[in-house]
Formats: structure tokens, C-alpha cells, sequence
């Protein structure tokens, strides 16, 4: 497995089009990463107020295509990929873990309507309730976290196939950080892979980790 880190150019149009339809960017992230009938989980991250494509696949992907498009076109290569089974093979029972997730919580029919509901629900909706989401489902995931855990940095709502009748979409997507604790090596590494929610083709269900000692690797 491989973990890539890719920096975007937010001021190109492509790219902003890539961050609003991330349905858009689902097949480049395939094409660069997939192998048959395997799925690519991938997510936008922003560090230090820079905007970032985050990708785990099974082989080591060609990004030329993805960095074409909407990379940084002064920096080549404008991404790195690191060997990730290393960091899988460390995740056993009664380990400890600093983790970033962006997971679907919701995911429901989209109209005109819904989504304008929606959002004033969830400007009513606390951080405690999200939280709650992750911490529910945490063993079956094969973790847990401590009760003041996760932190929840930000959430809101994606749209996806918008003004197509039947095929609309929307998301509640919610970024969450913090520690854990394995629970069970084997689930949890399955999860590392398959995903956490709704929306793991879209940019969402990506959970990493790295040692908790602050240190951002990747």
C-alpha cells in the first residue's frame, strides 16, 4: 500500500472546479492509483493553509496526469508517496495513534428543498453530536477513542450531481482529529483500506494515522 500527498494549485480553474465537484476528480484519482476492481480512497487536506490531495492506493501511482491538471506547475514533483504497508503493520491490538478522518456521516436525496433544510439543521447540530457519530461506531472499526475525543475541525454539506433529477446527492461531510487506540489489528487495518461512511469514491471515508509524537510525516 502507498500513501501520496499531492500539493494543489487553488488558484488554477480546474483545480477549484476539482474542489467543489469532487466527483469530477474521482476517475484522474482511479486512473492514477486503482487497480482493477479496487477503489482508491482519497481526500483534500489543508495544512498550514495549503490545499492538499491525500490518496492511499495498493500500487505506487502515476500522479503526471493529476499534477498536469491541477498541481503547483513551478514544483515537479509536486507530490510525495510513501510506502504505507510499514505503517499498517505497526497498527496492533493496544496500540496508540494520532488520526485525521473525513467521513460521510449523512448521506440523503438531494432537492432544492432538502439541502436548504439541511443546512439550517445543522447550524443547530453541536460538535458533541458529530462526535458522538465516530465514537458509536468506533469498535466495529476495530478502535476506540477517549470520550473527549475526537476533536471535530470542521464540517458542512456537499452536493453532488446537483439540478439532475434522481441522481443528486448530499453529504454531510465532518473532518475529524485525535488519538486512538486499536482495538483489534486485522478490522482496523481493513479500515485503514475500505473506509469509514458515506462518500468513499468522493473524497470522503479516509481515515490515516502516524505515531502520536506531533510529528506530520506526510
Amino acid at each position: 500500500m502507498f500513501l501520496t500527498r499531492m500539493a494543489l494549485d487553488v488558484n488554477r480553474a480546474e483545480t477549484q472546479h476539482f474542489l467543489a465537484a469532487p466527483d469530477a476528480l474521482h476517475p484522474l484519482v482511479q486512473a492514477a492509483g486503482g487497480s482493477p476492481g479496487q477503489r482508491c480512497l482519497w481526500r483534500f487536506d489543508t495544512i498550514r493553509h495549503r490545499t492538499y490531495l491525500l490518496m492511499v492506493s495498493r500500487c505506487r501511482p502515476d500522479m503526471l496526469e493529476l499534477h498536469e491538471r491541477c498541481g503547483i506547475a513551478g514544483a515537479f514533483p509536486s507530490w510525495e508517496t510513501q510506502d504505507y504497508d510499514e505503517v499498517l503493520e505497526q497498527a496492533e491490538e493496544g496500540t496508540v495513534w494520532a488520526f485525521r478522518l473525513c467521513a460521510g456521516v449523512e448521506a440523503l436525496p438531494a432537492t432544492e428543498a432538502q439541502v436548504h433544510q439541511r443546512l439550517r439543521e445543522l447550524t443547530l447540530r453541536s460538535d458533541a453530536l458529530r462526535r458522538d457519530w465516530l465514537l458509536e461506531r468506533a469498535a466495529r472499526f476495530g478502535f476506540a477513542c477517549p470520550a473527549d475525543c475526537p476533536t471535530v475541525l470542521h464540517s458542512g454539506l456537499l452536493v453532488l450531481h446537483p439540478g439532475r433529477p434522481g441522481r443528486a446527492v448530499l453529504f454531510h461531510q465532518v473532518w475529524y482529529d485525535g488519538l486512538l487506540t486499536v482495538l483489534d489489528g486485522s478490522r482496523f487495518r481493513e479500515t485503514l483500506l475500505g473506509g469509514i461512511g458515506f462518500g468513499r469514491g468522493f473524497g470522503m471515508g479516509l481515515m490515516t494515522i502516524e505515531p502520536p509524537d506531533g510529528i506530520r510525516r506526510i
